[in-house]
């Protein structure tokens, strides 16, 4: 009964009724064995004491058993425990990322959707409006040569915010996060000059003096994207005039190492050194104070 209840405490009630089943039939054994006369060899041990000193031998090995049993138990378990916290772990983290992207998905449906309408409210009427009235503007005879300059930059930044919108609102390629450039003949100067002009109005009305230098020994005409190259003079310029208070802003381009080299140079506000390493960054701005 002491194996049993033992065995019991350290390996569980189902080990304890099993180890008290097997002592009983192994004490009832040996005294059907006795009764019936049948005489145990114990070398120098009196036969007076055989009956007890087997049955403490065979206590012992039980005991050891049922040790070694809890031994492997306790293993198991922790095997098992060890087990199932992984398997709720990988459980959780299935269940956060299929959230996360079910998340990501409706962002993505939501931006799509913005997107799209706001491509077409820029475009119908507001885009098209002043696109068809500086078109008759610019066929008007009566215009002097000045109003006439003005409608000529109006168009250009028209079609320039026109083909911005296009490109920068193309589904597709922002949703494969892969731009492609491409290459295609572009009239440099013309390029960087529309990208430019609108802005040399705002530089002249913060009083600011506004230079666009361009290397006589450029190429006219070479292979490059005219939509991103104008899309990052423009952001350049812009940031520079928006940034410079007083003084100048000078946009030139030129040669370097046998590329072309455009450079836009401001006495602004500068960037500081701990803004520069998130220079690249989207939607990073270093300074709260511009729009």
């Amino acid at each position: 009964m002491v194996l049993s209840a033992i065995s019991s405490l350290v390996a569980g009630r189902l080990s304890g009724v099993l180890w008290a089943f097997i002592c009983g039939i192994t004490l009832w054994s040996f005294a059907w064995l006795q009764y019936n006369g049948y005489q145990f060899e114990f070398g120098s041990v009196t036969t007076g004491i055989e009956p007890l000193v087997l049955a403490f031998e065979a206590t012992l090995v039980l005991i050891m058993l049922t040790v070694a049993i809890f031994i492997f138990r306790s293993g198991q378990l922790s095997a098992e425990e060890r087990l199932n916290s992984t398997v709720n772990q990988l459980e959780k983290e299935v269940h956060d990322r299929s959230l996360a992207e079910a998340e990501a998905r409706q962002s993505e449906e939501a931006k799509s959707t913005f997107l799209a309408a706001m491509s077409h409210e820029l475009r119908t009427p507001p885009l098209n409006g002043v696109i068809g009235a500086s078109h008759l503007l610019q066929n008007d005879g009566g215009l002097s040569q000045k109003k006439q300059e003005l409608v000529n930059v109006v168009l250009r930044s028209s079609d320039t915010l026109l083909e911005l919108i296009n490109n920068v609102l193309d589904l597709s390629r922002l949703d494969a996060d892969a731009i492609e450039l491409e290459r295609e003949p572009l009239d440099l100067r013309d390029v960087v000059g529309s990208s430019v002009e609108p802005l040399r109005f705002q530089a002249q009305e913060k009083g600011l003096s506004f230079n666009l230098l361009v290397e006589n020994d450029l190429p006219a005409w070479i292979k490059g994207d005219s939509a991103r190259l104008l899309q990052v003079v423009l952001n350049l310029v812009g940031n520079a005039v928006k940034s410079t208070n007083s003084g100048e802003v000078s946009v030139i381009v030129d040669t370097a190492l046998e590329r072309i080299c455009t450079k836009i140079s401001d006495i602004g506000i500068g960037i500081p050194t701990k803004a520069q390493a998130s220079l690249f960054e989207p939607y990073v701005q270093a300074s709260k104070t511009l729009p």
